[in-house]
């Protein structure tokens, strides 16, 4: 809307334009010239947030009127509030203006334009226009362009975090979040926030492993990325190689051993094991002592060690394997089917004749008979004792 002005005024404003300088009413050419107006104070960028109207102000001298244009148009006077007063330094004349800007307006330019306001300032030697001061409506949206990723990386690696923050007016601020602590790179170096945002871990460590998030902020709200983890593991490290021992062997062959362990680091949060082995084995090889009274010492020990511990043995084996033989004599029926030897014994009794049919001329020949005692020993078929049977032939 346009400023209600005298119509003088209004005529001059007319046929000067916007970038000429004019003369206002009442300044003649034998009055002594005012300096043009100069700007004390400029109108700045303003954001509305929601429905709340945002001040425009600006301040001149020397200035005899001071006035708000808006995407070209004047506003209206009585939407302004004008202070003034004299500077008593120089005499000359300061004036300050101030209007209100609200969503509505914007909205109904913004479809078309940027909203945009200016002061216009004048005095006996011409006009002097301010800078243009944009007004926007203010919003951040929700969604993150990019948001961190979680990542699980060996210790000591560099870590790159990404975030790019949702669209916004005006452009949103990014911090980070170590377990919802800010993290400031300026009292640790060991972090980097690149000019896009993103966090840079330059040397990872084991306190490191920790909950990341991405802040974007503006003057209207405040977003959250999703959390990223970050897990640091170690790989395992062998320790150094112990001594050698000494040679297991007593006299000749042997053999000497050394260890080392897999904790130089151990391995953390699913690090890799060490390769390779944990033992190592080397043959030896004892000098037998000389003969000597150390050398008989030693057989001699070696001797009654081997006799105490094989001749008790030795003896039990022996009474273990008697047993087991007399055992299987007495039941040996059982391998012969129940038959057993026969023992035939010679038995002379009383005589007897008998014919030799060999004799000559039928002379008796008197011998005397032997007769034989055969023992058959049959096996036990019950659980009567058993009872030598004789026979006699």
């Amino acid at each position: 809307m346009l400023l209600s002005l005298s119509p003088l005024l209004l005529t001059l404003l007319s046929a000067a334009g916007d970038d000429d300088f004019l003369l206002l009413p009442g300044a003649f050419p034998s009055d002594p010239l005012e300096p043009l107006p100069r700007f004390l104070q400029e109108p700045e960028d303003a954001y509305i947030i929601k429905n709340q109207a945002v001040s425009l102000s600006c301040r001149a001298t020397p200035a005899n009127q001071i006035y708000f244009r808006c995407n070209g148009e004047w506003v209206h006077q009585r939407e302004h509030s004008t202070q003034a007063r004299v500077e008593h330094s120089s005499g000359l004349m300061v004036k300050e203006v101030r209007i209100e800007v609200y969503r509505q307006q914007v909205e109904e330019v913004f479809r078309l334009e940027e909203f945009w306001c200016q002061c216009v300032a004048w005095s006996s030697s011409g006009t002097t226009k301010s800078r243009k001061a944009h007004v926007h409506i203010a919003y951040l949206k929700k969604v993150f362009k990019v948001e961190p990723l979680g990542q699980n990386v060996a210790l000591n690696q560099e870590v790159l975090l990404q975030c790019r923050p949702p669209e916004g007016i005006p452009p949103a601020q990014v911090e980070w979040l170590k377990n919802q602590d800010v993290i400031d790179p300026a009292a640790d170096r060991n972090f980097y926030i690149t000019t896009d945002h993103n966090l840079i871990i330059k040397q990872v460590r084991l306190s490191d492993t920790a909950n990341y998030t991405c802040i974007a902020y503006n003057i209207v709200a405040r977003r959250c990325s999703a959390m990223a983890t970050i897990t640091v593991y170690v790989n395992g490290g062998w320790s150094r190689w112990t001594e050698w021992s000494v040679c297991s062997g007593v006299c000749g062959w042997g053999f000497q051993r050394r260890t080392r362990s897999c904790t130089n680091p151990a391995p953390l949060n699913n690090g890799s094991l060490c390769n390779g082995f944990p033992v190592q084995k080397l043959s030896c090889t004892i000098h037998c002592p000389a003969p000597g009274l150390d050398g008989v010492l030693v057989c001699v020990g070696v001797l009654l060690t081997v006799m105490f511990l094989l001749v008790p043995l030795a003896m039990l084996l022996y009474c273990r394997y008697h047993n087991l033989f007399s055992s299987n004599i007495i039941n040996s029926s059982s391998i012969t089917g129940g038959f057993q030897p026969i023992h035939i014994k010679p038995l002379q009794t009383e005589e007897s004749y008998s014919p030799d049919p060999g004799h000559v001329g039928g002379a008796a020949l008197t011998q005397p008979a032997r007769h034989w005692r055969i023992w058959f020993v049959t096996p036990p078929l019950t659980a009567r004792a058993q009872r030598p049977t004789r026979v006699y032939h």
